[in-house]
């Protein structure tokens, strides 16, 4: 698995990199991110090849992703149950799809092993 690092208040892209660099054993620098409110950073293996952030059409939210979902058929059709139209069937999509539709208590059906964070 990769990493994941970020922060919410007042630091900067140099704080970001910083937190980053110490995990720079488990990957190459994926993803960072400084919005002004929050940072988000990703380092994942070489051999990891995906989409690493997926920010909402509404610019709203930013998702970062590592792990694997075993049940990703069954979370599409629960979404599809609930009228979630989705762009794509990707799995950072889903994920957002969850969490805009049960919330924060979307972690709970999800059958895998991951880390995710989501900023909104």
């Amino acid at each position: 698995m990769g990493g994941i690092c970020g922060f919410s208040g007042a630091l900067d892209k140099n704080t970001l990199d910083l937190m980053s660099s110490i995990m720079s054993y488990r990957g190459k620098e994926s993803f960072s991110c400084v919005d002004g409110i929050s940072g988000l950073s990703q380092r994942t293996p070489k051999f990891k090849n995906f989409k690493n952030a997926v920010e909402t059409p509404s610019g709203d939210y930013f998702i970062i992703f590592d792990g694997d979902i075993f049940n990703k058929n069954d979370l599409l059709n629960l979404l599809k149950e609930n009228n979630y139209k989705l762009n794509e069937e990707s799995e950072h999509e889903i994920l957002i799809g969850l969490y805009l539709t049960f919330g924060n208590e979307f972690p709970k059906l999800i059958d895998g092993h991951f880390s995710i964070c989501i900023t909104d």
